[in-house]
């Protein structure tokens, strides 16, 4: 009995993966720029047939935090159908695959990455960060995952969005190269190493990443955050960078296969009783499982568990 409770059929995984998607989807869009005069109705609407177009065409993607903002920005400049069309560029071919998704597994490894490139080219910073316990995903999660327009001032985000659109552009067509990251990397290197002195002088973790968020806010020179950014000798190869992110990406890898058996186990843990009743606040299943066990299967039908995913015109 416990052992038919854990499984759930296909169809019903593929219904509520995407219905926990499109709950998510809702949440975010209202809280996607709400002051932004130009965050109307109509323009909510255009975001949400994005964002839920991009998640049937990628399911393995989905959708995840920090896309909104991506997506949000492409509208300010782009036709509806454009705008999709850059996003999925985005995930396709300027970024490695999975630095969105359920994991996070290709950011996660480049907030690792940029720990090394910080012990190599500012010691003094890394070991403070170190001492402070300062992980790097405190700052690079919003980051990577909104590609600085969150964080930044608007006009130097795009200055930085026009790098990595550039990046992503080398090598064949038909490959997918990812090397828009590398750009992103570069980038957090420089904020950090251009504002050393009042990080060097934080107490503490939470002081640390206060005094990052309100100083990339008032990065104004773009040319100067760009020049110190792609400094000659101010950062690694691309192929010593492959070669860091593959260390890195075992690491990774390892942590999550840790996380999922310790998750596999409370799931057993709940249905090995017999008793059929849920703890208090559990969900099934919850978005991450569900997204988890939808992967694994077969992709969305179209029409099916994704309404109203075409885009207007």
């Amino acid at each position: 009995p416990g052992r038919q409770a854990t499984k759930i059929p296909a169809a019903r995984v593929r219904s509520a993966a995407a219905q926990a998607i499109l709950n998510q989807i809702e949440l975010d869009i209202d809280r996607t720029w709400p002051r932004h005069r130009r965050m109307d109705d109509a323009a909510r609407a255009e975001l949400r047939r994005v964002l839920v177009a991009l998640a049937h065409v990628e399911p393995d993607t989905g959708y995840c935090q920090g896309m909104n903002h991506v997506a949000a920005t492409l509208l300010m400049f782009c036709p509806e159908k454009e705008a999709f069309a850059i996003l999925l560029h985005f995930v396709r071919c300027v970024l490695p695959k999975g630095w969105y998704g359920s994991t996070l597994t290709a950011s996660s490894v480049d907030a690792r990455v940029l720990a090394s490139l910080l012990e190599r080219y500012d010691t003094a910073l890394h070991s403070h960060m170190t001492m402070l316990g300062v992980d790097p995903t405190m700052l690079t999660t919003q980051w990577f995952l909104c590609l600085f327009v969150h964080c930044l001032p608007f006009s130097t985000a795009l200055r930085v969005w026009d790098c990595v659109l550039l990046a992503g552009a080398q090598g064949p067509a038909s490959t997918r190269g990812g090397h828009g990251a590398d750009v992103l990397l570069r980038v957090a290197l420089a904020l950090l190493r251009a504002h050393r002195s009042p990080l060097l002088r934080a107490r503490h973790a939470g002081e640390f990443v206060r005094i990052m968020v309100e100083a990339t806010r008032s990065v104004e020179d773009a040319d100067a955050l760009l020049r110190l950014a792609f400094r000659p000798g101010g950062f690694l190869s691309r192929r010593e960078l492959s070669t860091l992110r593959a260390a890195h990406h075992q690491a990774v890898e390892a942590e999550l296969e840790r996380i999922q058996v310790l998750r596999l186990r409370r799931r057993a843990t709940r249905t090995s009783d017999g008793s059929g009743h849920k703890e208090a606040g559990a969900q099934s299943p919850s978005v991450t499982e569900a997204q988890e066990q939808a992967s694994a299967s077969t992709p969305h039908a179209p029409g099916s568990a994704w309404p109203g995913i075409l885009l207007s015109r």
